[in-house]
């Protein structure tokens, strides 16, 4: 740990391989560390040590402790230590709610807001229907892809985002929404194959979680 720290850089073994080395940012290092006081404050040390080695400055005040199956008062005891804010699970690492069971509708409710979120400041009449299928790829479609790269997600999840997508693509009017034209199962299908190439986020889902087997 204090070679890690110690030169702001580091390299990870990927597949066996080890990877070229690269520097720590702001808001992207966690440690996991022993339930014991002991071993808290020499990590402390440890990053003082770090921002003498490095020129980096660490903001204690904007880092925090999380605690897995440790009492609350040992870990308001060692936030004071650290001079750091507390968080309990799940929380938000790198756009990730750690701690969150992925098969709950509910810790995906952030990702289904964030696309209707987005559809508020487009307005579909002023757009062509190739024009909305851009968007649907470019935008909508790729927001949950960040989840979808590390979780399953549940199909009421994906139903959810689906009957976006379609409100869109067909628009409304009067507060309901238009008469499909085709299928969605047409909207999937290539270009080269008369669709629309509309992202499918169940196939799409699929493939990516496929590379963790």
């Amino acid at each position: 740990m204090m070679e890690c720290v110690s030169t702001a850089r580091a390299a990870v073994l990927v597949n066996g391989a080890v990877t070229n080395e690269f520097r720590m940012y702001r808001d992207d290092t966690i440690l996991l560390l022993r339930v014991k006081e002991k071993v808290v404050r020499n990590s402390k040390y440890v990053l003082r040590c770090s921002e003498l080695l490095s020129g980096l400055s660490i903001n204690f005040l904007k880092s925090c402790k999380v605690g897995f199956g440790v009492e609350e008062e040992f870990l308001f005891r060692i936030a004071a230590i650290c001079k750091c804010k507390i968080e309990f699970l799940p929380f938000n690492y790198l756009g990730i709610p750690l701690g969150a069971d992925p098969r709950k509708i509910l810790s995906w409710s952030g990702i289904v807001d964030r696309v209707e979120r987005k559809l508020l400041g487009w307005k579909s009449r002023s757009l062509s229907w190739a024009g909305r299928v851009v968007l649907i790829n470019s935008m909508l479609s790729s927001l949950p892809i960040y989840f979808m790269s590390i979780f399953q997600a549940p199909v009421a999840v994906i139903n959810k985002t689906d009957k976006i997508r379609r409100k869109f693509l067909w628009g409304s009017e009067g507060g309901r929404q238009k008469m499909a034209k085709v299928k969605w199962k047409q909207i999937y299908t290539p270009k080269e194959k008369g669709g629309a190439g509309v992202v499918d986020l169940r196939v799409k889902n699929k493939t990516l979680i496929a590379k963790w087997v």
